[in-house]
């Protein structure tokens, strides 16, 4: 697992340019980071890409981390139960007076763990999950935490590449450089919230040009054609006489039967999205915690 090299200072004019970087061979490693409107950071979860979990990967972690492992490095509903009962264990959620609101994506490992349903109900927190696509607007941690968060660790690994020279940044390596504390800051998390328009709750942050997207695919639905059939035909040429009958000639094969476009409506907070990808391999899975 290495770092992207971002900006490097070289003679002008100069075409290729290297740059110290590690391995090509590289690993995923998942972080789950958890924050709150009031500036309040539950320590990170790693999940390692291994079989058994090691706890000497743990040695130079962030103060109060917690870490697990996958076989892939990705989040799955084990992994992702194990984060919620560290979760619980920092927030307690059972001493609020008021519920404690998580706010979440559509991860499958969310949106279809009973487990952690289960769980929430017994503790007092209440679970709502962010429609698709828009996680990017509306995560504090996307907005505002990650972004950040990504500067730091790619110098981190710039320096101890320096340091180092020869050496590939291993997964172990990881928690020690891993510089959660230079990003968690409050002002951050509270910048996060509020660009965002969870807390304080402003409907006005979006405007009517960010939904110009959705003009495109914002058609009204096809009117279905009436249906039409064949009948008989009494014709009276006779006045004061009897009525004479007569039948229409039908086609040989016409069919009468309606038709109707059908919509199918999606839950997007129950729908399976892709294993989240973050760049330098550092995934974030989990997201935004509001607790209030």
């Amino acid at each position: 697992m290495g770092s992207q090299a971002q900006k490097i200072v070289a003679t002008e004019g100069k075409k290729n340019v290297g740059a110290l970087t590690s391995g090509k061979k590289r690993k995923t490693v998942t972080v789950v980071c958890c924050i709150s409107a009031t500036g309040t950071y539950v320590p990170p979860t790693f999940v390692f890409p291994r079989v058994k979990m090691k706890q000497s990967l743990m040695d130079h972690s962030p103060a109060g981390a917690v870490g697990t492992s996958t076989k892939s490095g990705w989040i799955n509903k084990e992994s992702f139960d194990f984060w919620f009962d560290h979760f619980l264990k920092f927030v307690r959620p059972k001493d609020s007076p008021q519920p404690v609101l998580l706010v979440f994506d559509g991860h499958s490992s969310h949106t279809q763990n009973l487990n952690v349903v289960l769980k929430a109900r017994e503790n007092n927190v209440s679970l709502i999950c962010l429609l698709s696509h828009c996680s990017h607007r509306l995560q504090p941690l996307d907005v505002v935490f990650f972004k950040s968060l990504n500067a730091h660790y790619d110098d981190e690994c710039r320096k101890w590449l320096r340091e180092h020279p020869g050496q590939k940044i291993m997964e172990e390596r990881i928690p020690g450089i891993f510089c959660y504390g230079k990003s968690a800051t409050v002002a951050t998390a509270v910048n996060g919230f509020k660009k965002t328009g969870i807390a304080p709750l402003d409907r006005g942050v979006f405007t009517d040009s960010d939904f110009l997207a959705a003009d495109m695919t914002d058609q009204p639905l096809e009117e279905s054609e009436p249906c039409t059939s064949q009948h008989q035909q009494v014709v009276d040429d006779n006045a004061g006489g009897p009525a004479v009958t007569l039948p229409l000639v039908e086609p040989e094969e016409t069919s009468t039967a309606c038709t109707r476009n059908d919509v199918t409506v999606e839950n997007p907070c129950a729908s399976t999205q892709g294993d989240p990808t973050y760049s330098n391999n550092i995934s974030q899975s989990a997201q935004v915690i509001c607790y209030v």
